[in-house]
């Protein structure tokens, strides 16, 4: 490999690091979008350093001043790092950015420590760039309820760095299976650690290495394990036979906008759901080239099997992804995190060590920047958020999502109102407006109007009539004086309007 100049490296790998913190410098004066309303601003334990024990006891999203809506999600250390937000920011905004990002940047200086361990120090400089700045990594760190991403991707990394090693000393062995703890602690996917070892010690050694490194780990899943079990959360809620059905009808799209992420993710999260992306078709390109990019550093990898060990790596991250999308119909950005640090690796290690790299990936980090850099400010709130989502990319769920925050952030019903509508009479329908529509029509006092849009979103655009849906529209008839009207559709049955 020839001699590395480790002072050289060190001082780009500073440079890398002050970049990303330039780039993500904006986020410093954004507020809360999103999950963190609910997750961090509202949040009802961590305010507090007495609920502590509760951290360790209760469901994620069971933490929320919301009603109880259990998830599965067992992560103590990240409400941990809430509450040091509440005692050192004062639950500031601004605080919680700054803490996010500080813990991006530990998990660059790691992933530029497991290349140079693995390899060399060009090969972790290389993978902590392409990890530290490709903007995929953007709403992983600007939504301050993503932290946990970036908290369990760099106590893993720690864990892999402790007992690497065929020997592990006492002290290493305690260290690794202490950081695999907390990686379990801040998200589940840390499970899939010893998984990582292993597929290292395969391309390595060609077999499993010193057992003792392997119990380490087991021993902190055991202490995992007690620790859920003990607490009131339950386990994930797994997709069902229907959820399946439609996964795989719409496999092919789901991992067409993953591989458009990877490749370039050019407008925000928000504007991706799985009954709302683009045709097949648009995304084949993005597909075609991630296949083709995969297919190269397979060929690559049977020079350096650690190619092949960080690309299993980056799948087996991805796999428990496609569950959450198959269950709650989101694609996430967020969800590539840890994925992106086998990724960044397995290509650094593909890169030749030539001069156009490093020209290639300098052109790299400038657009990269010039694509985070204007991001920053779309998460000033909760409202920026979809507005720049549905100016970006327009569709009935865009629009349906910018209504709610004009109505409920903005507080302009009027405006609300036209964006409902469109989010109804565009395909495909978001359903979620069908009782939004008629309901931001009540407020506004528009009875006869609340009348007619429910009438046409029954039989027009098929809105089922859900409790919520026929409460509202019997209050517009009452308040449009229409009581007659009502026995008659109604007969007292409160099954919804009859067409």
């Amino acid at each position: 490999m020839g001699y590395e100049c480790p002072v050289k490296h060190g001082i780009l790998l500073i440079g890398v690091l002050l970049l990303t913190g330039v780039a993500y410098s904006g986020l410093l004066t954004a507020g809360f979008a999103w999950d963190d309303y609910s997750l961090v601003r509202d949040n009802a334990l961590t305010p507090d350093w007495a609920n502590f024990s509760e951290f360790f006891s209760v469901d994620l999203w069971e933490t929320t001043r919301l009603a109880p809506h259990p998830s599965g999600f067992y992560r103590p250390l990240f409400l941990v790092s809430l509450a040091m937000d509440h005692s050192l920011g004062n639950g500031a905004a601004g605080f919680g950015h700054a803490h996010s990002i500080l813990w991006h940047l530990l998990s660059v200086c790691l992933i530029y420590r497991l290349g140079q361990q693995l390899h060399s120090s060009s090969t972790g400089l290389i993978a902590a760039g392409i990890f530290a700045l490709h903007p995929v990594q953007h709403e992983a760190v600007a939504l301050i309820a993503a932290r946990n991403d970036s908290m369990a991707t760099s106590f893993c990394v720690m864990a892999l760095l402790c007992l690497l090693a065929q020997s592990v000393s006492r002290k290493h062995l305690f260290l690794g299976g202490l950081a695999l703890l907390m990686a379990l602690f801040s998200k589940e996917s840390a499970i899939l650690a010893p998984l990582f070892l292993l597929a290292l010690d395969w391309a390595r050694w060609g077999k499993a290495g010193a057992r003792a490194r392997y119990i380490a780990m087991a021993i902190a899943v055991f202490v995992y394990f007690i620790f859920r079990t003990s607490s009131s959360v339950g386990s994930s809620p797994w997709p069902s036979a229907a959820q399946w059905g439609d996964g795989i009808a719409q496999f092919p799209k789901i991992a067409g906008a993953y591989a458009e992420m990877l490749l370039w993710p050019s407008y925000l999260t928000p504007a991706r759901s799985t009954d709302y992306l683009d045709p097949a078709a648009t995304l084949a390109p993005f597909l075609a080239l991630a296949v083709l990019g995969m297919a190269v550093l397979i060929r690559m990898g049977r020079e350096n099997r650690l190619i092949w060990a960080f690309l299993a790596w980056g799948f087996l991250c991805l796999a428990p992804t496609f569950l959450v999308t198959l269950g709650k119909g989101n694609l996430g950005e967020r969800y590539l995190y840890m994925p992106m640090a086998g990724i960044s690796l397995a290509v650094a290690l593909a890169l030749p060590a030539r001069r156009l790299t490093g020209l290639v990936l300098g052109a790299f980090a400038v657009l990269s920047v010039l694509q985070i850099v204007p991001r920053n400010a779309d998460w000033k709130d909760y409202a920026s958020l979809w507005s720049a989502a549905y100016e970006e990319r327009p569709s009935t769920y865009t629009a349906g999502g910018y209504a709610w925050a004009k109505e409920n952030i903005e507080d302009d019903p009027l405006g609300a109102r036209e964006l409902y509508m469109e989010a109804l009479r565009g395909e495909p329908v978001y359903r979620t407006a069908c009782e939004a529509a008629v309901l931001v029509n009540v407020r506004l006092k528009r009875f006869e109007s609340a009348v007619a849009v429910a009438e046409w979103a029954h039989s027009e655009r098929q809105c089922a009539p859900s409790p919520l849906f026929t409460d509202a529209y019997l209050y517009a008839m009452g308040g449009s004086g229409e009581h007659q009207k009502i026995k008659q559709l109604f007969g007292g049955n409160r099954g919804g309007p009859k067409p």
